[in-house]
């Protein structure tokens, strides 16, 4: 049995193609009992009662579609294509995150996407109303000390470029340059986890801050990994950073 961590999280949903929205949801919803999630003018996300799985009914192209969830679309595509699978199209934005078609090397098409955006926020009636930061989604429900770390961890890394971009996905916060990502930061209950992009053996690290994690899954891309409850060390550990991002 492999260990590898699994690629797709989930099955995110399944859409499915109705001609007129209306009259699908009388079918789905207020005859077959389904939620609605969330509704848009083209497409509704319904809930059905013992899966987070969604059953979309949408009016945009005719057709069935399976979509995985993943924590990163772009990291992704590369880890499928080194398997033998085939990139259709893609990697392209949508309103949560970033999407791709895929095809297995049995000629099976489906899409993979993320929530790197962050996830909709809705009224009682499913209409959307707004979206969810990803950042605050995962800085949510941790104590004011970790919260205060991160922002400080934060601003010195988005101090070494303006160019640097934020993105994050379901469990973690990718910071990258010109489309490379050079550190990952997960933020949990009683400490911080960073992660640095830069092969085993290539980072000098005097301090012994940093561990192995090159034969081990993990989430953020790299070969190094740190523990962080507190400011101490964080010069030592932005030096470290700054060499990935040098290093690009």
């Amino acid at each position: 049995m492999s260990s590898k961590k699994s690629l797709f999280t989930k099955v995110d949903c399944f859409r499915i193609y109705v001609p007129d929205l209306q009259k699908g949801l009388e079918f789905y919803s207020e005859n077959l009992g389904l939620k609605i999630i969330w509704k848009t003018e083209t497409a509704v996300g319904l809930g059905m009662d013992e899966d987070k799985t969604e059953l979309v009914i949408q009016k945009e192209r005719k057709g069935q579609e399976v979509d995985f969830k993943v924590e990163s679309v772009e990291e992704s595509v590369e880890k499928i294509k080194q398997a033998g699978g085939k990139i259709v199209y893609g990697p392209f934005d949508i309103k949560i995150g970033k999407c791709a078609v895929i095809r297995d090397p049995w000629e099976n098409e489906y899409v993979i996407l993320d929530s790197s955006k962050g996830t909709f926020i809705t009224d009682e009636n499913g209409n959307i109303t707004g979206q969810n930061n990803q950042e605050n989604t995962l800085l949510e429900n941790k104590p004011e000390h970790i919260k205060e770390l991160y922002k400080k961890i934060k601003n010195k890394i988005i101090d070494l470029s303006k160019n640097i971009e934020i993105s994050g996905a379901d469990t973690h916060i990718d910071f990258r340059i010109k489309n490379h990502i050079f550190t990952s930061i997960q933020i949990q209950y009683s400490k911080i986890k960073i992660w640095i992009n830069m092969k085993k053996g290539q980072l000098e690290d005097p301090l012994f801050l940093t561990r192995d994690v090159s034969n081990m899954d993990h989430y953020g891309k790299g070969d190094y990994e740190i523990h962080i409850k507190s400011d101490t060390n964080l010069e030592e550990i932005i030096k470290l950073i700054k060499n990935a991002y040098n290093n690009r």
